[in-house]
């Protein structure tokens, strides 16, 4: 079977102008829907992350954080000047003359007044230093003077006398008399 199309070339045409119309309407209209629906999720997403940075916004500017962060702002403020006074005093500290030194360190040594000092005598001019005093039992001497051994400061420590032991109201007390020399202050 054949077909012939009898139509006017004008006709013929405008059926053909009409269909592109309608396919390009078509094409526009697919593509305005394809925009808006990307145009609607980016909005979307925009929406969502002003959300978060609102909740964040307001999780920063709650009280509770303030006062937190004022809190760790004035702990590392007072922990500063602390390492600063402590940096002055240590730098006192090493100026210190070695007997000095010894004399500040020495209430540390005396295991919670299981040792005393009786009488402590310096020569300057030598660095020689005498410590005579007592102790309760054998043993609070012995740590007093494995501490005093083991000081940096001192050096050529010596128990020129024998300790003496005598009983004191059910105590047994050690007397001492100790020598050593300091070493030279740096």
């Amino acid at each position: 079977m054949i077909k012939l199309n009898l139509l006017p070339e004008k006709v013929r045409a405008a059926e053909l102008m009409r269909l592109i119309v309608v396919l390009a309407a078509l094409a526009y209209v697919l593509a305005a829907v394809a925009v808006g629906f990307k145009w609607t999720q980016a909005k979307a997403r925009v929406t969502a992350a002003q959300a978060m940075v609102d909740a964040v916004t307001a999780e920063l500017n709650s009280p509770n954080l303030i006062s937190t962060v004022q809190a760790v702002e004035k702990f590392t403020k007072d922990k500063s000047d602390e390492q600063a006074k402590a940096s002055v005093v240590n730098t006192y500290r090493k100026q210190q003359s070695g007997l000095l030194r010894l004399l500040d360190a020495l209430p540390d040594w005396t295991a919670d007044g299981d040792v005393w000092l009786e009488k402590v005598t310096a020569d300057n001019n030598t660095n020689k230093v005498t410590l005579e005093g007592g102790s309760v039992g054998s043993m609070a001497f012995a740590r007093f003077y494995g501490r005093l051994e083991n000081q940096p400061l001192v050096k050529g420590l010596k128990m020129p006398d024998k300790s003496t032991t005598k009983g004191v109201r059910n105590w047994m007390i050690n007397d001492f008399k100790l020598e050593f020399s300091l070493e030279a202050p740096r």
